[in-house]
């Protein structure tokens, strides 16, 4: 083997080992430092360490976030659901101001470009009356008084919307999007006080269970954000201006966001936490391959037909539910 081609495998292998030793060091709940004393001063090394203290950073915010998401039980036959707080950063509340000008603003520039496109702006109204539908969305002036009157007394902060086109999605080509990143005069953007958390799955160890066994599935979660309801407490700071008609000449109309949502920094990591309920729970009852797909460490499996007829039973109603691409046991 050429030199050249001996040292960069080298340099793999000690990359696949840095990665194996920084998953072994989450997995056992202990933070690992990778640099040795003897480079502390190196420039590399310094930048390193950066990186690593940032992961730790956004490692300590997920158990946090963790410690968020609640689970309430379901009643009279109902599905049970999760919950959550936002998991607001100590000290940075206070930059969040309200702001219901400039998100009205926002939302008549929207509806002002709408006009120019009579089929997008059919599609949005569309989609705007399907997540009220789903109880997504509410008009604040419908929820309980006691509700608005808590929303009222707090401040109000409004998450700016815009569209988003995706014509390869199978379920929403239109999808209306929260631009919580955007700030204004009025207030800082609400992604700007939320924790984020950190993902912990390995795309390379995921690949690699993927071809381990006979049967494998691709699948995903219908409304995985959206399934994961807002703790009331916080309504206040999850409201959207909105025209229902999409009409320049009407006034707007205040809606509150009863679930967490796309766009939101925070989603992801809540999202998290909330499946990894799920995957004890399914582990709990015996359920492993429930908690493998969920994972998305292994989601194959050598005998399909069981395993198959255990996911259509129990991840077709439940509260986060799989959805399309499962094969025929």
């Amino acid at each position: 083997m050429p030199e050249i081609d001996r040292d960069a495998e080298l340099r793999r292998k000690a990359h696949r080992k840095v990665i194996e030793y920084c998953e072994q060091s989450l997995n056992r709940d202990v933070h690992m430092n990778i640099q040795c004393n003897s480079c502390q001063n190196c420039k590399i090394c310094k930048n390193m360490r950066t990186v690593n203290a940032s992961s730790y950073n956004a490692y300590r915010e997920q158990l946090a976030m963790e410690d968020l998401v609640k689970f309430t039980p379901g009643e009279d036959g109902k599905n049970g659901f999760f919950s959550s707080l936002l998991p607001i950063k100590p000290y940075n509340i206070g930059s969040i101001r309200d702001n219901q000008e400039s998100a009205d603003k926002y939302n008549l520039a929207l509806v002002n470009k709408l006009q120019k496109d009579p089929q997008a702006k059919d599609d949005v109204k569309n989609e705007w009356k399907k997540l009220v539908s789903l109880g997504f969305l509410v008009k604040l002036e419908d929820l309980s008084k006691e509700v608005q009157d808590e929303i009222n007394s707090n401040t109000r902060h409004f998450i700016p919307n815009t569209i988003a086109y995706k014509e390869s999605s199978a379920s929403t080509k239109t999808r209306i999007c929260w631009d919580s990143s955007r700030s204004s005069k009025q207030s800082a953007s609400l992604n700007s006080i939320l924790m984020k958390g950190a993902a912990e799955y390995s795309v390379s160890k995921m690949l690699v269970k993927f071809r381990e066994n006979r049967f494998g599935i691709s699948a995903d979660i219908s409304k995985f954000y959206n399934n994961l309801k807002l703790d009331a407490k916080h309504y206040h700071l999850h409201l959207a201006m909105w025209r229902p008609n999409l009409d320049p000449q009407e006034e707007a109309v205040i809606y509150v966001l009863l679930v967490h949502f796309y766009g939101i920094r925070s989603s992801g990591g809540l999202c998290l936490a909330a499946i990894k309920q799920v995957i004890n729970f399914a582990r709990e009852q015996g359920f492993e391959t429930i908690a493998r797909v969920l994972e998305a460490v292994q989601p194959n499996w050598d005998d399909n037909s069981h395993d198959l007829q255990l996911l259509r039973d129990h991840c077709s109603s439940q509260v986060f539910r799989i959805q399309r691409h499962l094969p025929d046991a």
